[in-house]
């Protein structure tokens, strides 16, 4: 119960928060409304001719109507914003903020593969350039992360911010983080969902994304210094080319700023349910 608050929780299915975050949301009187994508959890994969990127934006569209949230901020983890920007770009109105937590923008420049995480750096570029190796690729990813104990492959991918590996010693922020990543280890559709989730992220450019994010509501980035895929002189470019976005760089956090900083998090999109 409470004041709707939409919450995409990035193609690594990280759906719930630490304990004492929801909690938090609790007492503050929200409600958020964590989006399961298609393909994932044994939910039913999309058609193979159906457009990704509308097809979840109209979902979301639709499972906000059925819990009666006509307006909403929306709070983005990695390259969801994608989908904040297509849900804007078709259901004008609906979205009265997006608070992004370690957004990702697509990469417009060369320059910017060479400062990301080595994994994500692979990752991405395989996308981009060898898109008919991805599902190759991820299969052999989730076989790997079956065979490791919990939570070490996203430890491995995230093995060069030392922040989000302090951050995942905590219990109760790993417990939320397992919810979402261990679930999709298990499930026949994951590999297919996950190729189409990246082979989308190289379809539109950064200037589609933003334009589509431009309206009469507040656009807040937080991004951790130690952040993967964003690094601060990436951030910084793009604060002088999207005036109307706020970017901020917060210490001590990286690619799972969102599981450091929940507070401030929570602090915004409180601010952005007044209005």
């Amino acid at each position: 119960q409470g004041k709707p608050v939409v919450y995409l929780g990035s193609f690594l299915n990280l759906l719930r928060w630490p304990a004492a975050a929801e909690a938090e949301a609790a007492r503050r009187g929200l409600k958020i409304i964590s989006v399961i994508r298609p393909g994932y959890m044994g939910s039913t994969p999309l058609p193979v001719d159906a457009p990704r990127l509308e097809t979840v934006a109209a979902d979301i569209a639709a499972i906000t109507d059925a819990e009666g949230a006509r307006r909403f901020p929306i709070i983005v983890m990695g390259q969801d914003a994608n989908y904040a920007a297509a849900l804007n770009g078709l259901f004008p109105g609906r979205i009265t903020g997006v608070v992004g937590c370690a957004a990702t923008l697509p990469v417009d420049d060369a320059n910017e593969f060479e400062g990301m995480g080595r994994w994500h750096r692979f990752i991405y570029s395989s996308a981009r350039y060898t898109p008919n190796l991805l599902p190759f690729m991820i299969r052999a990813a989730l076989a790997m992360a079956r065979r490791t104990d919990e939570g070490d492959f996203l430890r491995t991918v995230l093995a060069e911010s030392p922040s989000d590996l302090a951050l995942m010693r905590e219990t109760d922020v790993l417990e939320a983080i397992l919810a979402g990543t261990e679930e999709i280890l298990n499930f026949p559709a994951t590999p297919r969902a996950l190729a189409d989730e990246f082979r989308f992220r190289c379809q539109r450019g950064s200037d589609w994304l933003m334009q589509n994010l431009r309206g009469d509501f507040p656009v807040h980035m937080l991004h951790g210094a130690e952040d993967l895929h964003s690094r601060p002189e990436a951030i910084a470019r793009r604060a002088v080319t999207y005036p109307w976005v706020r970017f901020e760089q917060l210490e001590g956090a990286g690619s799972l700023v969102l599981f450091r900083h929940w507070e401030k998090v929570l602090d915004l999109v409180s601010a952005l349910t007044k209005k």
